[in-house]
């Protein structure tokens, strides 16, 4: 019994879609992780800042938190697909406005960027007194975005 070839193609498209529907992550994952690795981003910001504030840069663990919160800052603008804010119907702080003023909130995840990748400067330095400065400098950019597209 010979199957014809549109048929065979077909079945394999319907198998490839339906495997990539069924690994795709539910909005309320994609904001469930969201909502973490911004968690992530505050625990590390206040582990470079309470070093800053103690004058004792300890550079292991200053390394640790300013790898985490520049990684997560690079990936940040990802966070954020169609679909995963407030109409999704899933508890998020993050305001329609994200996707509304999609330049306005790239222009502020590449300000966070630049910021965060200084970070690793000022931890090298060993000098609190710079890492508080950086420290101040990424809190900035982190609230211009905050401000704009964070609801309270």
């Amino acid at each position: 019994m010979r199957v014809p070839m549109m048929a065979l193609v077909a079945g394999a498209m319907v198998a490839i879609a339906g495997v990539a529907v069924a690994q795709a992550p539910s909005v309320g994952d994609v904001i469930k992780t969201r909502q973490a690795n911004l968690k992530q981003m505050g625990g590390a910001m206040k582990t470079l800042g309470d070093m800053a504030k103690s004058g004792t840069v300890d550079k292991a663990a200053g390394t640790e938190a300013a790898k985490k919160l520049d990684g997560h800052a690079q990936n940040i603008a990802t966070w954020f697909p169609v679909g995963s804010g407030p109409e999704s119907g899933v508890e998020t702080k993050a305001k329609p406005e994200i996707w509304a003023k999609q330049d306005d909130f790239k222009k502020a995840a590449d300000g966070l960027k630049a910021e965060t990748g200084k970070m690793q400067l000022a931890v090298d330095s060993g000098d609190a007194a710079k890492l508080g400065a950086q420290v101040a400098a990424t809190g900035k950019a982190c609230g211009t975005c905050h401000e704009q597209f964070r609801s309270k």
